[in-house]
């Protein structure tokens, strides 16, 4: 019997779905769709020729299991047609294979590669069941000195492993399966034949009238986008984003743990008294877990999951692709405690049920609908939940059902948390499968791990957190190693010992400049200056100051430079004449800026060449010229009666030494004011964590608006370390900034992470790491830091 699909509508739309999707979704380099079942024999002597009647028998009575798929290129329908079986013929109608192997490593091997094989099934021959034995011994001269072997027994502890292509056959299919093939081994006849065969479900199918399905999930696709304002996508820790909307290559890998037993009861002790299934339970706490893991970012979060859609009593005994995936779209509420959420997702699932008969290509159609030409469909498949009770576990005394020990290596989908629930046994596995082309192996290890945390949080005897009381926000998915290392981080009352007592910073500066005179300072593409002329120009502008400015300690200074050499000098003039430095951005608005001198109301402002125009322009107060001054030379004559200024200025480290501006949580600037004896502690801090040393080379690239400049400037050189400036803008030109890097041999660096990623990038792209082995610290902050894109500096 041979019908075509489309025309006759006489296809399935499990079959349309599944070849559908094999051929969009995937690049079939390896079978996705090859369903696994794995049974261990727990008796002797089973005969291996009445196993092969007895699957006959099987595929005689689901004739499913003998159609082939063939696609119609030219008609453009897809094509179903039954195999016929004749009594007279002993004909096999699927594959068959008998290894003998000597280990349990090799049989998983074995296995594990079938998974993924794509030469096991063939749809259009009607191979939709491949059966392959296993016969463990030690070794093949061992195999030929026993005689108790026989070439048509299987013996306790051999495997039979069937593979069935999805098209025609779903997780329901096992049960019937096993009682089909149980009752035709013990019998050794032919299986009593249906009244209804899968090809009859078809046209029953698509007369179904599924409008209220259709308009149940339109409604709640348009409610899911208008409270999204944008199609659905969940922020997971993917190490390659870059690959989210490719073609998958169905690849993936699986971690997972087992529950103690302890964990497992109260879990069950639970449900029952919420009177919720395991199902109900579990979406819940995947729910907080994603809600969790994306830091709260994702608040309405969709969880795909399949669904029996086996709605007619008569369907109950058909082998066939009946399953269906369904979304579970769910806005949580971290305000609400895990029983609410429980309750609201139960509700959710009741509401679900009536209208899961909506094929999912349809579902597929209709959220389409909201994507741009960007954006892939996959974002409705991220993630995904199955939860497989398994009552099969031992088979009419002569198997067990061993699946579950085998290592799934197929991801159809992003992420997939799996529970495996055995009540015979009170065994309950968590599995992680996660897709290879967007995750490593060490990040679904951590999911995993997060996981548990958060099931122990939940369900632990030992766990304070309350279920009906506790808002769901106070879990946590940190891990033990998380914690410990936030705690240290925090720990402020940590002592070291300090081997130098402090004076205020510019003394120390003066310091550094006897100590190292003739040692580089600063540097600025061609341009430089040693520490005792970095000294001598500091005295030159400080002295003036005084002189003819009558700057006095604790007078505001405000200094409006580019990035340059005049900036250090300004900083550290100001410091030396026991005034407070508050620096003005360029780069702002000058109605900023403007508000920002007004509040202050500064003695004087130093600018240099490239601002002076700007400032005379816009503002009244007095203005310095840094690049006019720092050059004079009588202030440094010990002839000249001014020769003594600086001598008379008192100041101690408890003056405070610079002023900054922070926009606070309200946006207006509000000042924030640090003394000399704030700023040494933190720099001993860093000889305690030995981040700087006096060899190196640090680059000056922060803007002046963050308090990091005064570290990169007179933490340096504090340090006796060299300054190593940078043109103004010249941290936007990646080209100079790699350039003076490398010409310069800098040996620190501190980079917001959007510009190390930039200069990454760069230098990736342009084969240039060679430049960069001059560095050998880089010190990042100051914004999000994406791990994933930072993956690869390592």
């Amino acid at each position: 019997m041979c019908a075509p699909l489309y025309d006759k509508n006489t296809d399935t739309i499990g079959y349309e779905r599944i070849w559908l999707d094999t051929k969009v979704r995937f690049n079939e380099q390896i079978a996705i769709y090859n369903e696994l079942l794995a049974l261990k024999i727990s008796k002797n002597n089973i005969s291996i020729k009445r196993l092969q009647a007895a699957i006959n028998a099987v595929v005689r009575k689901h004739s499913v299991l003998r159609t082939s798929i063939l696609y119609d290129s030219t008609k453009e329908y897809l094509k179903q047609c039954i195999k016929p079986m004749f009594d007279d013929i002993e004909q096999l109608f699927y594959a068959f294979n008998v290894t003998f192997i000597g280990s349990e490593k090799d049989y998983r091997e074995i296995v594990r590669t079938q998974q993924v094989n794509t030469s096991l099934l063939n749809l259009d021959e009607g191979i939709l069941l491949h059966c392959h034995i296993f016969r463990f011994h030690k070794s093949a001269s061992e195999m030929a000195q026993t005689r108790e072997i026989s070439d048509d027994v299987l013996n306790i502890n051999d495997r039979i492993v069937f593979l069935f292509h999805h098209i025609a056959f779903d997780g329901s299919s096992v049960k019937i399966f096993m009682d089909d093939l149980c009752v035709a081994y013990e019998s050794d006849q032919n299986l009593v034949p249906l009244a209804l065969q899968y090809i009859d479900y078809s046209e029953n199918e698509r007369m179904m009238d599924m409008s209220t399905a259709r308009q149940y999930w339109k409604q709640t696709l348009d409610q899911w986008y208008l409270d999204n304002n944008t199609v659905y996508q969940l922020d997971l820790p993917y190490d390659h984003k870059e690959q989210f909307g490719h073609t998958r290559s169905g690849k993936g890998f699986t971690v997972t743990f087992s529950l103690d037993q302890l964990l497992t009861n109260r879990m069950l002790i639970y449900a029952g008294e919420k009177q919720v299934t395991l199902f109900h339970l579990y979406l819940t706490i995947y729910y907080v877990y994603l809600f969790k893991l994306t830091a709260g970012n994702n608040r309405q979060i969709c969880v795909t999951s399949l669904s029996a859609n086996r709605y007619a009593q008569v369907l109950q005994s058909l082998i066939g692709m009946f399953v269906n995936t369904i979304p579970y779209c769910f806005k949580i509420d971290s305000s609400l405690s895990f029983e609410q959420q429980l309750k609201n997702v139960q509700h959710l699932c009741f509401e679900i049920l009536p209208h899961t008969c909506l094929p999912h290509q349809e579902l597929i159609h209709l959220y389409n609908q909201y994507l741009t030409q960007n954006e892939s469909q996959d974002s409705l498949l991220q993630t995904f939940i199955q939860i497989e009770i398994s009552h099969l576990n031992n088979h009419n005394n002569w198997c067990t059902i061993v699946t579950s020990d085998i290592e799934r290596i197929i991801a159809k989908c992003d992420l997939l948390l799996r529970i495996d629930y055995t009540p015979s046994q009170k065994q309950m596995l968590v599995s992680f499968t996660c897709t290879t082309d967007l995750f490593e192996h060490q990040t679904i290890q951590t999911l995993a791990d997060r996981f548990h945390t958060l099931l122990r949080q939940l369900f632990s005897p030992n766990s304070t957190f309350n279920l009906g009381e506790q808002p769901i926000y106070e879990l946590s998915i940190l891990l033990p190693r998380e914690i410990q290392m936030i705690a240290d981080l925090n720990e402020t009352h940590v002592t070291f010992n300090v081997d130098r007592s402090w004076k205020p910073i510019h003394e120390e500066f003066f310091h550094r400049a006897e100590e190292y005179s003739q040692k580089l300072a600063i540097l600025l593409d061609e341009q430089s200056l040693t520490y005792d002329e970095t000294a001598y120009y500091v005295k030159n502008l400080a002295s003036y100051l005084i002189d003819k400015h009558r700057v006095k300690p604790n007078d505001v200074i405000c200094q409006y430079v580019e990035r340059s050499i005049e900036m250090v000098l300004g900083i550290l003039s100001i410091l030396t004449v026991g005034a407070v430095y508050c620096p003005l951005n360029p780069d702002d608005p000058w109605k900023r800026t403007s508000s920002l001198i007004h509040e202050l109301q500064p003695k004087l402002i130093l600018c240099h060449s490239l601002t002076r125009t700007k400032l005379q322009e816009n503002c009244d107060c007095i203005i310095v010229d840094i690049e006019n001054v720092s050059y004079i030379d009588h202030y440094n004559d010990s002839r000249n009666p001014q020769f003594n200024l600086l001598s008379n200025v008192k100041v101690s480290t408890s003056n405070t030494a610079y002023l900054l501006f922070t926009s606070g949580s309200t946006g207006l600037p509000k000042i924030a004011a640090f003394s000399h004896e704030n700023f040494l502690c933190y720099l001993q801090s860093t000889l305690a964590d030995h981040l700087n040393d006096s060899f190196d080379l640090v680059m000056q690239c922060t803007s002046c608006s963050f308090d990091y400049h005064i570290s990169e400037i007179i933490g340096t050189l504090l340090l006796g370390c060299t300054v190593v400036a940078i043109r103004p803008n010249g941290n936007k030109d990646v080209t100079y900034f790699v350039q003076t890097l490398a010409k310069h041999h800098v040996t620190f660096v501190a980079l917001l992470p959007s510009l190390m990623h930039i200069v990454y990038t760069y230098v990736k792209e342009t084969h240039l790491f060679h430049k960069m082995l001059s560095i050998r610290a880089i010190l990042t902050g100051g914004m999000y830091y994406d791990r994933r894109s930072s993956s690869d500096y390592y």
